[in-house]
């Protein structure tokens, strides 16, 4: 590939203050040029490693910032979007998670997430079902989004988080022990809207980097997995911010 040939001479400009105009694709023809690159980075290896730690570091640097863009962009889909379960409706803190009823990480986090919620009154919790690992994990949030009307959300959450082997039979006892009426929520009509609404989450992912989870939204910042001090740092942000509004107004 051209970046590979022409890498190590750009590095070798740079480091021996040699013109990096000087270097072109027919530089691996000169022998005593390609001799004197190999020497150098052969003595100082770690200039390659500076050089693609700072390419990383640009690359997360530029991924975030798009982020963040796409999170502003997407502002009143992902808070404020009607086919979501919204726990603490009336709070003015607003954290956003997506998640997946079989990814282990998620599962280690729910029963803390609930308890954030019931603790915290003031923090509005929205529940972007996110299924990316199965297709049993599809079939369950599914089955959530139908019956969501039914008022058994969070218990059936919490109890399909608690699965350790979440296959068709656990996914219908859960919903059974819940009162949840399955008759109901697997209409035509309550899939084909349940589907619609999984669709439109997964476009609303990619339009802000996540493609992971959980994944968690909250004072315009995305937290990549279950950091519980990332996520309690990132409410007390929030509410200092309107604190200072308050305050201002």
């Amino acid at each position: 590939m051209l970046f590979r040939r022409l890498f190590p001479c750009l590095l070798a400009a740079a480091a021996l203050g040699l013109p990096s105009i000087g270097c072109s694709q027919d530089t691996s023809s000169d022998k005593a040029f390609d001799d004197k690159v190999r020497a150098y980075l052969l003595s100082h290896p770690e200039v390659i490693e500076e050089a693609m730690a700072k390419l990383e570091a640009d690359k997360e640097a530029k991924a975030a910032e798009a982020s963040s863009a796409g999170i502003a962009q997407n502002k009143t889909s992902l808070e404020r979007d009607p086919g979501d379960f919204v726990a603490n409706p009336g709070g003015r803190v607003t954290v956003v998670e997506f998640f997946d009823y079989k990814c282990p990480y998620c599962k280690t986090s729910a029963e803390q997430v609930v308890k954030l919620i019931h603790d915290n009154p003031d923090v509005r919790f929205v529940f972007k079902e996110f299924p990316i690992l199965s297709d049993i994990s599809g079939r369950a949030a599914e089955g959530q989004l139908a019956s969501r009307g039914q008022g058994h959300y969070l218990q059936v959450f919490q109890g399909l988080m608690k699965q350790a082997a979440l296959n068709d039979d656990t996914l219908a006892a859960v919903f059974k022990e819940n009162g949840v009426d399955l008759a109901a929520a697997e209409t035509p009509q309550a899939k084909a809207t349940a589907q619609k609404h999984l669709s439109e989450n997964r476009a609303l992912a990619h339009a802000i980097g996540v493609d992971g989870t959980p994944a968690f939204i909250v004072d315009g910042k995305r937290i990549d997995g279950w950091s519980p001090d990332d996520l309690e740092a990132g409410i007390a942000a929030e509410r200092s911010k309107l604190k200072s509004a308050q305050a201002g107004s």
